[in-house]
């Protein structure tokens, strides 16, 4: 510990320190100290996946089919634009549109959101989709959800949640497998940018290096992150000692959940003579009820991600349904009517895409309530400090756990 530390201007002013001694490794976006700033690092993506630029066109197809999942995306005239005003004091940070698509992508680093920010991002996109596909996406350090006084009158199936640590690192690192070795400036800027990314996403010892501070000092860093609106404050220090608390405390809110579910689960297996898991590989608790429908394995799931398992992003609680195809990864045929089928035979009402287990698709049944949504992260998550909020979110969450397995059950 620092001895020089004694209150929260103190442990500032020690990461200040830190950040301006950092090795900067000749990074351009660290020297001029816009690494973490949302509206530079949009302008640099944006000028990566620019049609106009000479490699700009084939960033961009690589960026929406590995990013953004879209296969059906045309380059027939594209544009990508930055900062489209929708009104005097609103921008979407990137907006990319086709004669196919228009997708509109709001950034989110270490900024909050607005109210109803997202909700008028999406219908001004709406009113001007045409006969086009929509996709709204919203980017995070770790594809957090959007919040409600954001969301609106929108549902979370009405956006798309993508990560800068996940699907942005992982076109960076594809672009530069693919430029040439001649290319050195542009190999350069995607190298400074991967650094900035895996430094705001805590995958660098910096980051580290910061984390370790606040933690051991947490109480300043307790009042520093109340004070996030206080523009006394409002700089590159205070955001990362802001970022890290709140790292560091769901982390702890985390493990107390994992462990405390799967401590009553025990009980639920014994109820119904159903084995629940716990995956040391992926570290979550899961059951599985398996049934028939036509020729498909319908495999119903609980699961409960731990906060070090690599699923960051999908660290809330949920249960619903995978769909098998005789028993192999095969990917059943979207056209054929089922979701509607089992939408109607099973009440599930939500499908999303899995891309990495085998491209099958998921059907939630639902997530849970707002309060154990632990992939948005805003002050109502902190209140599972107090152990009876806990015990109150376990037990009520155990109890519908209890309601889902008698429902499924019912159906084999």
């Amino acid at each position: 510990m620092n001895d020089r530390i004694s209150n929260e201007a103190d442990l500032i002013s020690a990461v200040k320190d830190k950040i301006n001694n950092k090795n900067e490794n000749a990074n351009l976006l660290s020297i001029l100290r816009v690494n973490y700033k949302e509206v530079y690092i949009c302008r640099l993506l944006c000028y990566l996946i620019d049609p106009k630029t000479k490699t700009g066109k084939e960033f961009l197809e690589l960026f929406v089919k590995d990013a953004l999942n879209i296969t059906d995306f045309s380059l027939n005239d594209p544009e990508v634009s930055l900062e489209v005003g929708i009104d005097d004091k609103r921008r979407i940070d990137i907006l990319i549109t086709s004669e196919t698509h228009i997708i509109p992508i709001e950034v989110k680093i270490f900024a909050d959101d607005q109210k109803n920010q997202c909700r008028d991002y999406y219908k001004y996109a709406k009113d001007d989709k045409k006969d086009r596909e929509l996709c709204f996406f919203y980017l995070t350090r770790y594809g957090n959800t959007p919040s409600k006084k954001s969301l609106g009158d929108l549902s979370e199936n009405d956006v798309i949640c993508i990560s800068f640590s996940k699907e942005i690192s992982g076109f960076i690192n594809k672009c530069l497998v693919k430029i040439e070795d001649d290319k050195e400036r542009l190999r350069a800027i995607l190298e400074m940018l991967k650094e900035s990314i895996d430094d705001f996403c805590g995958n660098s010892g910096f980051y580290n290096e910061i984390k370790n501070d606040v933690r051991a000092y947490m109480p300043f860093a307790k009042k520093i992150n109340a004070k996030k609106n206080d523009d006394s404050v409002d700089n590159e220090a205070r955001r990362l000692i802001c970022a890290a608390y709140k790292d560091i405390v769901l982390k702890e809110i985390l493990e107390k959940y994992y462990r405390l579910v799967m401590e009553k689960t025990e009980k639920l297996s014994e109820k119904y003579d159903l084995t629940f898991d716990y995956n040391d590989k992926y570290r979550e608790i899961y059951f599985r009820i398996k049934q028939k429908y036509d020729n498909y394995d319908l495999v119903f799931t609980f699961m409960v991600y731990k906060p070090d398992s690599g699923t960051y992003n999908q660290r809330r609680p949920v249960v619903g349904m995978q769909v098998f195809k005789d028993k192999s990864k095969e990917q059943y045929d979207k056209n054929n009517g089922l979701f509607e089928k089992l939408k109607e035979s099973y009440n599930i009402s939500n499908r999303y895409h899995c891309k990495n287990w085998f491209d099958r698709d998921w059907f939630s049944d639902y997530y849970f309530d707002q309060r154990d949504n632990f992939k948005n992260i805003d002050d109502k998550v902190f209140d599972l400090l107090d152990d009876n909020e806990m015990e109150a979110l376990v037990a009520e969450t155990v109890e519908k756990i209890d309601a889902y397995i008698s429902l499924r059950l019912q159906r084999k």
